[in-house]
C-alpha cells in the first residue's frame, strides 16, 4: 500500500469518527446535514453554506449589518446588540450578525453570528448573499437594520437594500456623516470610498429606510442640521430606558435593628408583626446578636460585629430590607443603627421622643418619618400603597434601574407581525 493510498483511508477513517460522534452528540440528522455540507461543492470549487444549518425559528429573523464582532467589545453599540439579542430572543425572533472578518492577510472576507451563540467565519460576500437569498427564498419573514457602516464598501450595502423588506438605520453615534460636520478625525468609510460615493448611497439610504432611530434630540438635531431628514422617518428612541425600582410585586420588608428592649420600640414592632392585615404587604425582620429561634410573625437575622460578612449594614443589604423600625422612646445621643441605616440608602420610621434619630430625620439629613404614637406608625403602614410611593421617593436609595429599550421589537409589534 502506498502513502498516497494510506492517507486516503486514514482520512476516511477519520471522517467516519468524527460521523459517529456528531450522531451520538446531535442526532442522524446534523451528521447528514455536515455531510452533506463536507461534499457539496459550488463552481468555484469551494464549500456551500447551507442556511439550514443555522436552526432558525419560524418566527422574524432580524439582520443587522454592523462593524464588527458584538461578542468582542465593550464598546457602546456592542452593549446595545448584546442586550438587544436578549430581549428579541426571549420573544423568540432570531438575530443574524454581519461584519466585515479582520483577518491579517487583508483579503475580504465576513462573519455571520446568529444569536451570539453560533459563528460562521471567512466567507465570500457572495456566501453571505446566497444565505440571505435563500432564508428569503424560503419565505422566512426577515427585517432589516443597519447599526455601523465602518469597513463596509457601498457596493456591498447597495445588495442590502435591494432586498425587498423594511430597513430600520440606527444612529448610535456620529461615523455616519463626513467628518466636517462634527467634531471627529474621521467618517464612517472615508477609507474605502470616495465622498461622493458616500453621498450618493447615504441619500438613497434616507429614501430607502423605514425609520430612522436616534438614541437622543441631541443626535437627531445634529443629523438635521447637516442633511435633509424625512421627519416623518426620525423616532428619538433612547437606548436605555432608566425606571424605577418596582418594589410592588414583592412584600415590603421592615426591619427591627439591635436588642428587644421596649424602650427601643420592641413592643411596638411586635405588635406590627402580630397584625395580620399587615402580612399581605409586609415581611418582618429582626436583625440583631440575640437567639435564632424561628417565631411565627417575623425571621430571626443574627448579626456580628466580629465577623466580616456579617454586620448589622451587611445584612441589611444582603437581606434588601426596605425600611427599618428605630422607635426609641427615649433620647439617643447617636444610634449606631440610625448611621448603618443611613449608608445602607434605607428609610427610617422613628418615634419624636427619639432624640438624635428623629433630630437627623427632621432636619432633612437621613430619610425617614417620624410618628407621635404608635397608631400613627400602624396607620402609615397599613396605606401600602403609600408606603410604596414613600419608599421609591427615597433620594439617598439607587432607587434607578436601566432597561433595554429595544426599538426592532416595538417596531415589530406595532406593525402587528408579531405578537407577544
Amino acid at each position: 500500500m502506498n502513502m498516497q493510498t494510506h492517507n486516503k483511508i486514514g482520512k476516511l477513517f477519520s471522517l467516519i469518527g468524527k460521523l459517529i460522534k456528531e450522531i451520538k452528540n446531535n442526532g442522524f440528522k446534523s451528521a447528514l446535514r455536515k455531510l452533506k455540507n463536507k461534499f457539496s461543492i459550488s463552481i468555484a470549487d469551494k464549500q456551500v453554506i447551507d442556511w439550514e444549518q443555522f436552526n432558525l425559528n419560524d418566527n422574524i429573523l432580524s439582520v443587522c449589518i454592523v462593524h464588527v464582532d458584538p461578542t468582542q467589545s465593550i464598546g457602546g453599540v456592542q452593549k446595545y446588540l448584546l442586550e438587544d439579542t436578549n430581549v428579541l430572543n426571549k420573544n423568540n425572533i432570531d438575530c443574524m450578525y454581519i461584519f466585515p472578518s479582520t483577518n491579517k492577510d487583508n483579503n475580504r472576507k465576513f462573519n455571520i453570528n446568529i444569536n451570539i451563540k453560533y459563528e460562521e467565519k471567512n466567507l465570500e460576500f457572495s456566501d453571505i448573499k446566497n444565505i440571505l437569498m435563500q432564508i428569503n427564498k424560503n419565505k422566512k419573514d426577515m427585517i432589516y437594520s443597519l447599526h455601523h457602516c465602518l469597513n463596509w464598501k457601498i457596493d456591498e450595502l447597495n445588495c442590502f437594500l435591494n432586498f425587498d423588506k423594511d430597513i430600520l438605520v440606527f444612529f448610535h453615534d456620529i461615523f455616519w456623516l463626513d467628518y466636517q460636520y462634527f467634531d471627529r478625525k474621521f467618517a464612517f468609510m472615508q477609507a474605502l470610498n470616495s465622498p461622493n460615493d458616500i453621498a450618493i448611497f447615504f441619500e438613497k439610504l434616507i429614501i430607502r429606510s423605514s425609520c430612522l432611530i436616534f438614541p437622543s434630540d441631541f443626535l437627531a438635531h445634529k443629523y438635521s442640521q447637516a442633511i435633509f431628514l424625512p421627519q416623518e422617518k426620525i423616532y428619538i428612541y433612547p437606548n436605555q430606558l432608566m425606571t424605577k425600582k418596582r418594589i410592588d410585586s414583592k412584600k415590603i420588608k421592615i426591619a427591627y435593628l439591635g436588642y428587644k428592649a421596649q424602650h427601643k420600640g420592641w413592643d411596638l414592632f411586635e405588635k406590627l408583626t402580630k397584625m395580620k392585615i399587615l402580612h399581605e404587604h409586609y415581611d418582618f425582620l429582626h436583625i440583631g446578636a440575640e437567639d435564632e429561634y424561628s417565631h411565627p410573625s417575623y425571621k430571626k437575622i443574627r448579626a456580628n460585629y466580629n465577623l466580616k460578612g456579617k454586620t448589622t449594614l451587611d445584612m441589611l443589604k444582603k437581606h434588601e430590607i426596605d425600611m427599618v423600625l428605630l422607635y426609641s422612646t427615649m433620647e439617643e445621643s447617636y444610634s449606631y443603627t440610625l448611621y448603618e441605616s443611613i449608608v445602607a440608602g434605607i428609610p427610617v420610621l422613628t418615634s419624636t421622643k427619639s432624640g438624635n434619630i428623629y433630630h437627623m430625620i427632621s432636619e432633612g439629613l437621613a430619610y425617614g418619618r417620624y410618628f407621635p404614637n404608635d397608631e400613627d406608625v400602624i396607620n402609615f403602614m397599613a396605606a401600602s400603597e403609600n408606603v410604596i410611593q414613600w419608599l421609591q421617593d427615597n433620594p439617598h436609595n439607587h432607587s434607578m434601574i436601566l432597561e433595554h429599550n429595544s426599538f426592532t421589537l416595538t417596531y415589530i409589534n406595532n406593525k402587528g407581525r408579531y405578537s407577544c
